[in-house]
C-alpha cells in the first residue's frame, strides 16, 4: 500500500489526516531546519507487510510515473541540497563566459586584464560560502540584539513589553500539538534508519502512517513533548552534519569520534554536543538498538565534547527580600491590574516553591482559613508536572501550598483572588483552567497561559531589572521564583532532607509520605518559621555569612566549647525545649556496677530503691559468673583433622588414615587441628557417616 506524503506545514492537520482515504494521506514532515526554507516533497513510502523499500518520487506529468527505489537515494540528502541552493542564491544574472574577467581576454582582443585592477583597493579573497555559526544560533542572536536595541516605553503597560504575540490555545492543546510535532520529527528520523533494525521492521509492518505515529507514541509513553522535540532536533543535527562531512548514519564509534572533534573545533558549544550524546542514548534505550551501545559508552567521545575548564554554573539567581517586598507592594497598590495579577502569581510560586510550568497547569485553588476567617494557606493540586513519572510520585498529585503571611507582614492571598475575580476568573471554581492567562493588546485575558520566558521578562521588569536577562545585573528568570525560598533555607542551615522536601523533590524517606496523609505539615512549619525570622529581622538572607543572623543567634568566637556544652536549634528549626540543668546521662553498661554504692544513682528530687544488702557489700568484690563451653569431642574410633585453608574439621577413622569419613581422600591439605573450640565448624557428611557406624 502506497501513501502520498505531502508537507502541509501545521501540527493541527494531523488530526484531520485520519479522515482521508487510507491509500492517499496528507502528512506533515516538518523541515529538518525550521526557519530557513519551506520544503515540499512528495514521497510514497510502502508500509505493506511485503514491501521492502521506501520509494520517493518526483512530481511529473500525469501520464508518466517513475517509481524509484530507496536504495538509490537513501544516502542522498535532498534537504541539504535545497538549503545550500537557498543560501547561495544570486541576486544578479550570472556572467556569460565571454563576459567574465577570466575568459574575456580570450574572446576580446582589446581587453586588458590590468584595467580591472583598482590599485587603491586592497585585494581580498572570495567571501566564504557558509555561515560562520549555526543558523539557529545566528538567528536567535540577531533577534535578541534587535530586541535589546528597542527602547522601553515607560508609558506603555509592562505586559505589552513582556508578553509576545503567540498562538492562543490552552496549555492542554499546546502540549498535544507539541507531542504531535515530536512524533512527526521522529517519524522522518526512524524512516531513514537501516531496515534491519527492529523498530524499522515494526514501522514497515504498519498499514498507514497514522499507525506509525500511534506506534511511536507507545514508544514514548511517559516522555514530555519538549523532551521528544529536543532529542529529535539533536538527532537531526548530528545526522545532517555527518552527511555534509561524508558520514552515513549509523556511525561507527570511530566515525562519531572524528565527527564530534570536527564539530568541536568549528566552535560548537559543549552543551549542544552533549545533547547529541543524550539523543543517541535516548535512541539506544527507547528503541532498544544494540548497535548504538558502543557509541553511548565511548569514553573518548564524551571526552571530545568536554567543555574544558570548569566555569561557574549559570544558575538562576534567587530574589532578594527587597524584591519580595516590591512584589507585595505591587500587588497591593499597583494601578495596572495585570501587574497585580503577575505579582500575585509570582508570590504564589515563590512561597510554594513551584516551577512556573507546574503552576500554569493547576486550575483550582483551595483556601485554608483560621477560625476568624483569615486565610492561612492556599493550596493547589497539579496532575501534570515535571516529576509525575518518577517512581515516588507516580499516581500522585503535586500539592503546592503557600502561606498567606509573607515577608511583607500582610496577607496577600485575598488581594490576589480579588484581582482575578475582577478579570472574570474564579480561581476556586471547578471550571477554572488557568490562573495566569496571557493578556491581549487590549488587556483582556486570552485562553493561553503565560509561558516561562514571558514570566521571566515580566518578573524582571516588576523588580526593576532590564528586559533581557543578559542585560540585567542578576540572572533573574522564571526559575528564580522556585529557587528563592530554597536558597533562604540553605543559608539558614536547614538539613538536606528538609530542603529536598521543601522543593518537592524525591528524598530517601519518600515511603513515609505515603502514609502521612499530610506530608507538607513539617515543611510549612519550617517555612513559617523562616518567613517569621526574615520579617522580624532576625535572619537577613541578602547579607554575607557574617551578617545573616542576629548577634543573639550567632555563636561567638570566644565561646569555649567542651564536652558538656549543649546546643539547641534556633527557632527556625523547631525542637524540644531542653532545661538548663539537663545533664547527659551516662551510657548504660551491661557489666555489673563496681562503683561505691548510691552516689551515681541520685537525681535531684528523685527516689532510688536499693536492696537490703547493698550497704553491706560495698567493700566486697562481686564475683563474675563465667559460662563454661566444652570443646568438641570426636566420636569413639575417630579423630579430627582440619583443612588448612577452609579451617573445616573432618573426621577420620584411626584404623583408616587414607580416607576421611565423608569419602574424601586425605592429602597434605589436612592436618591435626591446633585448637578445638566449641563453635568450630565440622563437616556434616562426616558427622552423618559416623552416626551410621
Amino acid at each position: 500500500m502506497e501513501l502520498n506524503l505531502e508537507a502541509t506545514g501545521g501540527a493541527s492537520d494531523f488530526s484531520r489526516q485520519a479522515e482521508l482515504d487510507s491509500s492517499q494521506l496528507n502528512f506533515d514532515l516538518e523541515s529538518w531546519d525550521d526557519g530557513y526554507v519551506d520544503l515540499e516533497r512528495n514521497s510514497q513510502p510502502h508500509f505493506g507487510a511485503n514491501s521492502e523499500h521506501y520509494s520517493p518520487s518526483v512530481s511529473e506529468p500525469a501520464e508518466s510515473h517513475v517509481a524509484l527505489q530507496l536504495s538509490q537515494y537513501r544516502d542522498y540528502n535532498f534537504q541539504n541540497s535545497l538549503r545550500d541552493a537557498a543560501f547561495n542564491n544570486s541576486t544578479t544574472l550570472p556572467d556569460l563566459p565571454w563576459e567574465s574577467s577570466l575568459w574575456k581576454c580570450i574572446f576580446d582582443d582589446e581587453y586588458d586584464p590590468l584595467d580591472a585592477i583598482n590599485p587603491e583597493k586592497p585585494l581580498t579573497g572570495p567571501s566564504p560560502p557558509f555561515v560562520p555559526r549555526d543558523g539557529d544560533e545566528l538567528k536567535d542572536a540577531l533577534i535578541e540584539k534587535k530586541r535589546s536595541l528597542l527602547p522601553l516605553d515607560k508609558k506603555l503597560p509592562i505586559y505589552t513589553v513582556a508578553v509576545g504575540h503567540r498562538r492562543d490555545i490552552s496549555w492542554e492543546d499546546k502540549r498535544e500539538a507539541d507531542f504531535q510535532r515530536g512524533l512527526k520529527k521522529w517519524t522522518s528520523i526512524v524512516l531513514s534508519w537501516p531496515e534491519e533494525w527492529s523498530v524499522c521492521k515494526a514501522m514497515q509492518e504498519c498499514e498507514s502512517l497514522v499507525q506509525v505515529c500511534e506506534q511511536l507514541g507507545h514508544y514514548f509513553v511517559g516522555k514530555a513533548p519538549a523532551t521528544l522535540i529536543k532529542r529529535a532536533n539533536s538527532m537531526i543535527y548530528i545526522m545532517e552534519q555527518g552527511h555534509k562531512l561524508g558520514y552515513i548514519f549509523p556511525y561507527t564509534e570511530q566515525d562519531l569520534y572524528a565527527l564530534l572533534k570536527v564539530l568541536k573545533n568549528t566552535g560548537q558549544t559543549a552543551s549542544r554536543l552533549k545533547g547529541v550524546m543524550e539523543a543517541l542514548t535516548f535512541c539506544r534505550y527507547i528503541f532498544n538498538i544494540e548497535d548504538l551501545q558502543t557509541l553511548t559508552v565511548s569514553k573518548r567521545c564524551y571526552g571530545a565534547i568536554s567543555g574544558g575548564p570548569v566555569n561557574r554554573a549559570n544558575q538562576a539567581a534567587p530574589l532578594s527580600v527587597r524584591d519580595l517586598v516590591c512584589l507585595h507592594e505591587t500587588l497591593e497598590s499597583s494601578e495596572d491590574i495585570w501587574d497585580c495579577m503577575m505579582a500575585g502569581a509570582a508570590l504564589f510560586c515563590i512561597y510554594s516553591r513551584a516551577r512556573w510550568s507546574d503552576f500554569v497547569h493547576c486550575g483550582k485553588l483551595k483556601l485554608d482559613r483560621f477560625s476568624d476567617g483569615t486565610v492561612a494557606y492556599v493550596d493547589a493540586d497539579v496532575a501534570i508536572h515535571k516529576t509525575m513519572h518518577a517512581a515516588a510520585r507516580r499516581f500522585r498529585f503535586l500539592n503546592l501550598t503557600a502561606p498567606a503571611l509573607g515577608v511583607h507582614g500582610s496577607e496577600w492571598v485575598s488581594k490576589w483572588i480579588s484581582t482575578m475575580e475582577r478579570l472574570g476568573i474564579d480561581p476556586c471554581s471547578d471550571d477554572s483552567t488557568c490562573l495566569m492567562p496571557a493578556p491581549d493588546s487590549e488587556g483582556r485575558p486570552l485562553v493561553r497561559a503565560i509561558e516561562s520566558d514571558e514570566a521571566g521578562c515580566w518578573l524582571r521588569l516588576l523588580i526593576g531589572e532590564e528586559k533581557s536577562r543578559h542585560d540585567s545585573l542578576r540572572q533573574i528568570s522564571s526559575h528564580s521564583m522556585k529557587a528563592t525560598m530554597l536558597s533562604y533555607a540553605a543559608k539558614r542551615g536547614y538539613s538536606h532532607q528538609d530542603r529536598l522536601s521543601l522543593g518537592h523533590h524525591v528524598h530517601p524517606y519518600q515511603m513515609a509520605d505515603v502514609y502521612a496523609r499530610d506530608a507538607a505539615a513539617r515543611d510549612l512549619r519550617l517555612l513559617d518559621a523562616l518567613i517569621k525570622e526574615i520579617r522580624e529581622g532576625v535572619f537577613r538572607p541578602d547579607e554575607s555569612r557574617a551578617g545573616r543572623l542576629d548577634n543573639t543567634k550567632r555563636q561567638r568566637v570566644e565561646d569555649v566549647l567542651d564536652e558538656t556544652t549543649h546546643f539547641s536549634f534556633p527557632p527556625a528549626m523547631p525542637s524540644a525545649d531542653v532545661p538548663e540543668n539537663f545533664e547527659v546521662p551516662e551510657p548504660v553498661s551491661n557489666e555489673p556496677d563496681l562503683a561505691e554504692g548510691g552516689s551515681d544513682d541520685e537525681v535531684d528530687g528523685g527516689h532510688v530503691t536499693t536492696d537490703s544488702s547493698s550497704s553491706e557489700s560495698e567493700q566486697e568484690e562481686r564475683q563474675r559468673v563465667h559460662r563454661q563451653f566444652d570443646p568438641l569431642q570426636a566420636p569413639s574410633g575417630f579423630v579430627f583433622v582440619q583443612h588448612q585453608r577452609s579451617k573445616l574439621l573432618h573426621l577420620i577413622s584411626v584404623d583408616n588414615q587414607r580416607a576421611l569419613a565423608c569419602g574424601r581422600l586425605k592429602n597434605a591439605a589436612y592436618a591435626p587441628p591446633q585448637l578445638l573450640r566449641y563453635d568450630s565448624a565440622v563437616c556434616h557428611a562426616c558427622q552423618r557417616a559416623t552416626r551410621r557406624d
